[in-house]
C-alpha cells in the first residue's frame, strides 16, 4: 500500500527521553578514594575535570568519572609511579562508537583504548625503570554525542618489583610505498634501557640510521625501485616485533596497434598487435560468438591476438574484443533491417480484451514498443528478431468509442474499442461531526535548543479512532466495483450551523489526513486525482490539486491516500465538505465486497507555531448566520521571557476593574498586544469589541 500510515500514528506512542545531569557527579569523593589510591598524587588536566563520585564504580565504593566534555578536547588524570613494576586498573566508557575514546599511556606512549558502550574491564601493563607517568585520557571528537559521554576508572593498583621485561611498539608498524626508489621511518617505542637492533634480510631494503639502539628510537630506510609489476612485502624485526614494508609494482599500460575494424559479411581473419612492459600479464577475451580468438588468449609483455570472424546473415552487427582494459570493436555488415505488422490494426469490444500483433524482421534487427495509451498494457513486446507483441485493453466506461496507436518499429498500429456503458458513483455520507476533535503537539531534541517537530494546533473533522475529543466517524461500505468507478465521501455539520475556520493572524493553515476502506487483500495502487469542492463556501478555498485517490490493483483498498491542500490564512465557513474521484477498477467479475475504514483515518486543518502553550480550538461550529468575521475573541499566552501576550480580534480595550470604563488600548493594536513582565504587577482587565457596531 502506498499511504505511509507510520506518520499518522497517536503521539502517545512517542518514546520520552530522560537527561542525565552533566554538571557535577553526585556522591563526590576524593580521587585517591575513588581510586584506591592512598599513596599516589592525581593531577587532571582539561575541563571539566575529573573527579570522584560514588555512584558508579566497579569496587561498589566509587571511581573517577569523567565530566561531560566539549567537542574537539580531552580531560586527563594522571600520576607518576617509579618503576619496575606492574600498573593494573578496571575502567568503562559509554561514548560515541569510534569518535570519542578512553586512552590509557605510559609516559606518552599509548597502551591501549576503548569506545562506545564497554562495561568495567580489566587491564594490566608492566612498568620500566624509573619514573614513568600513567595518564588516562577521554578525548572527543566534533561530530557530537552519543550515551553518557563519559568514562570511569577504579582500583588502580601499582605493583613494584624487579621483573619487569621489556617490550616494544612499533609505530607505524605496516608501510606502504609506490614502486619508485623511497625512504620511510618508524618510531620503537620501549623503556629506558631496553636495548633494540633491526633485523633486515630483504636485499631491496636498506637499513639508513638508528641499526641498533636502547630505549625510544627512530630508524630510517631506503627502498630500491621496484623494476616488476607485481608488488612485494618484506619484514624488519625490531626487538621481536615486525615492520612490515609494502612496495607496490611498476604500473602496466597496454595499448593496440588500432581500436576498430569494419568487416563485410563475409567471413574473415585478423591480427591485432598488443604493446605493453615486459612482464605484465594480460587476457583477450571476446565479448561475441561469432568472434573467435584464434591464438593464445593469454600474454607477458607485447606480443599478438589472431581470431576468425565468421559470415553474416542476419542484420548488421557489432562485436569486440577485451585484452586489459582496452577494448577492440569488431563491425561487420548484415542484411538490411525491415519490419512489417501482422494485423495492421485490431478492433475491441467494450469489456477487458488481449490483443496480439506479429512483427516479422531479420534476426538481430532490435525493435521496441512505444504506448502512449493509459487504457492499453503492453504484456510483451520489443525483441532483437521477429516476435510477438500482447497487449491488454482496459473496460470502456464512456459514450463513445476510442481508438489508440502503439508505435511498433516505428510503425503505427491501430487499436479500436468499442462505446462502454458508464458506471454508477459510491456515494459515502453524509458523515455528520457534531463535534470537532483537537490536540496539540510538538517535540524537542534533548537538550531543548530546537523543535524537531514544531508546535502544532490541529483541529479534526474525521477522527476514526476518536482519541481527540471528537470528530466524525466514517462508516464501513460495501462496493461493487463491476458497477462503480467514481467514488464520493461528503462531511456535514449538523443541520442549522456551519465549520468556521478562523486562522490566527500570522498563521497559515492546511488541510491534511487521509481516509480510506480496507479489506484483506492489500494490493499496490498508483496515485490517481481527487476533487475536493465546500457547500455554502464563504472565503476562499485552499488549492488541492495535490490530494490524491487509490484503488489498489487487487481491490483490497480505496479512498483517499493524501488530503493534504495548500497553505491559506484567510477564515473559512462552509456546512459541507466533499471529496471525489474517478478510479478506473483493474477488473471485473469480483461483485459486491466489503471494507471497512481504516482505523487511524481522519480529515483535519491545521497550523504550527513558535510557542508551546496550547492556543485551543481554531475551527469550531456556529450558527449558519453568523457573520465570517464572527465574535471578537481574545487569548492569552506567556513568552519565555516572561512577558505575557494577548492575541485578539476586534478591537482590544482595557480598565482596571471588571465593573470599570472599558477604553481602546493606546496605539490601536492589530491582531496581538504584549505586556511586559515588569507590567504585570499591576491588576488590569482586558476585552475586545467588534471593529463595527
Amino acid at each position: 500500500m502506498k499511504a505511509n500510515f507510520s506518520q499518522l500514528l497517536p503521539w502517545s506512542l512517542l518514546s520520552a527521553v530522560v537527561f542525565l545531569n552533566a554538571n557535577r557527579a553526585q556522591g563526590a569523593v576524593s580521587l585517591n578514594e575513588a581510586l584506591d589510591t592512598p599513596g599516589l598524587v592525581w593531577t587532571t588536566v582539561g575541563s571539566p575535570p575529573w573527579e570522584g563520585q560514588t555512584l558508579v564504580s566497579h569496587d561498589g565504593f566509587g571511581a573517577a568519572q569523567t565530566g561531560v566534555a566539549a567537542d574537539s578536547t580531552a580531560v586527563t588524570i594522571q600520576t607518576i609511579v617509579t618503576g619496575p613494576g606492574t600498573i593494573s586498573y578496571w575502567w568503562k566508557v559509554s561514548s560515541e562508537s569510534n569518535n570519542d575514546f578512553l586512552k590509557f599511556f605510559i609516559s606518552g606512549v599509548q597502551q591501549t583504548r576503548i569506545s562506545g558502550e564497554v562495561d568495567w574491564q580489566s587491564q594490566s601493563f608492566p612498568i620500566a625503570a624509573g619514573p614513568q607517568t600513567l595518564k588516562w585520557t577521554y578525548s572527543k571528537s566534533a561530530s557530537g554525542a552519543s550515551g553518557l559521554d563519559r568514562g570511569w576508572v577504579d582500583q588502580v593498583q601499582f605493583t613494584p618489583g624487579t621483573n619487569a621485561v621489556c617490550s616494544y611498539v612499533i609505530s607505524p608498524f605496516n608501510n606502504s610505498h609506490s614502486s619508485l626508489a623511497s625512504t620511510g621511518f618508524a618510531n620503537v617505542t620501549t623503556s629506558a634501557g631496553c636495548g633494540w637492533s633491526a633485523v633486515n634480510t630483504n636485499p631491496w631494503i636498506v637499513i639508513v640510521s638508528g641499526a641498533t639502539g636502547a630505549g625510544n628510537g627512530t630508524i630510517a630506510y631506503a627502498l630500491a625501485e621496484n623494476p616488476s609489476p607485481f608488488s612485494r612485502s618484506g619484514a624488519v624485526n625490531i626487538g621481536g616485533q615486525n615492520l612490515i614494508i609494502n612496495q607496490a609494482g611498476i604500473p602496466c599500460s597496454l595499448t593496440l596497434s588500432q581500436n576498430s575494424i569494419e568487416y563485410s559479411a563475409a567471413a574473415g581473419i585478423g591480427n591485432l598487435a598488443v604493446f605493453t612492459t615486459a612482464e605484465c600479464p594480460w587476457t583477450a577475451a571476446s565479448s561475441s560468438p561469432w568472434v573467435t580468438i584464434t591464438s593464445s588468449t593469454n600474454g607477458v609483455g607485447s606480443g599478438t591476438v589472431s581470431y576468425s570472424v565468421a559470415a553474416n546473415p542476419n542484420a548488421p552487427r557489432s562485436g569486440s574484443i577485451t585484452i586489459g582494459s582496452q577494448v577492440f570493436t569488431i563491425n561487420q555488415d548484415g542484411l538490411p533491417c525491415t519490419f512489417s505488422l501482422s494485423p495492421a490494426s485490431n478492433m475491441h469490444g467494450s469489456g477487458v480484451e488481449t490483443g496480439f500483433v506479429a512483427m516479422t524482421t531479420v534476426t538481430g534487427c532490435p525493435w521496441s514498443v512505444i504506448n502512449t495509451n493509459p487504457w492499453v498494457t503492453i504484456l510483451t513486446g520489443g525483441n532483437t528478431s521477429s516476435g510477438m507483441v500482447a497487449y491488454k485493453v482496459s473496460a470502456n466506461l464512456k459514450e463513445e468509442p476510442r481508438t489508440g496507436y502503439l508505435n511498433i518499429a516505428g510503425q503505427n498500429f491501430e487499436i479500436a474499442q468499442s462505446a462502454g456503458t458508464p458506471l454508477s458513483p459510491v456515494a459515502i455520507g453524509p458523515v455528520p461531526v457534531n463535534s470537532l476533535g483537537h490536540s496539540f503537539r510538538y517535540l524537542k531534541l534533548p537538550d531543548q535548543s530546537m523543535f524537531l517537530i514544531p508546535p502544532t494546533a490541529t483541529d479534526y473533522f474525521i477522527d476514526q479512532q476518536q482519541s481527540t475529543g471528537g470528530g466524525g466517524v466514517l462508516p464501513s461500505v460495501s462496493v461493487n466495483w463491476d458497477v462503480n468507478t467514481r467514488f464520493s465521501v461528503t462531511v456535514t455539520a449538523p443541520p442549522g450551523k456551519k465549520f468556521m475556520v478562523r486562522v490566527p493572524a500570522g498563521r497559515a493553515a492546511a488541510f491534511g489526513g487521509f481516509l480510506l476502506w480496507e479489506s484483506t487483500r492489500g494490493g499496490f495502487s498508483g496515485a490517481g486525482a481527487s476533487q475536493v469542492t465546500f457547500g455554502d463556501l464563504e472565503g476562499q478555498a485552499p488549492d488541492f490539486s495535490g490530494a490524491t485517490s487509490v484503488l489498489s490493483d487487487s481491490h483490497g483498498f480505496w479512498g483517499f491516500e493524501d488530503l493534504e491542500g495548500g497553505a491559506f490564512t484567510n477564515n473559512l465557513a462552509f456546512t459541507s465538505i466533499t471529496l471525489a474521484a474517478d478510479i478506473l477498477p483493474q477488473f471485473t467479475g469480483n461483485g459486491a465486497e466489503n471494507y471497512s475504514p481504516h482505523h487511524q483515518c481522519s480529515l483535519l486543518v491545521s497550523y504550527s507555531m513558535t510557542e508551546t502553550n496550547d492556543p485551543g480550538r481554531f475551527v469550531s461550529l456556529v450558527p449558519i448566520d453568523e457573520p465570517l468575521s464572527g465574535a471578537p475573541s481574545v487569548s492569552v499566552s506567556r513568552q519565555p521571557n516572561g512577558d505575557v501576550k494577548l492575541s485578539f480580534t476586534g478591537i482590544l480595550q482595557v480598565a482596571t476593574s471588571i465593573d470599570g470604563t472599558f477604553e481602546d488600548v493606546a496605539g490601536n493594536p492589530e491582531s496581538t498586544y504584549t505586556i511586559p513582565k515588569e507590567g504585570l504587577v499591576a491588576q488590569r482587565y482586558f476585552r475586545t469589541k467588534r471593529n463595527s457596531p
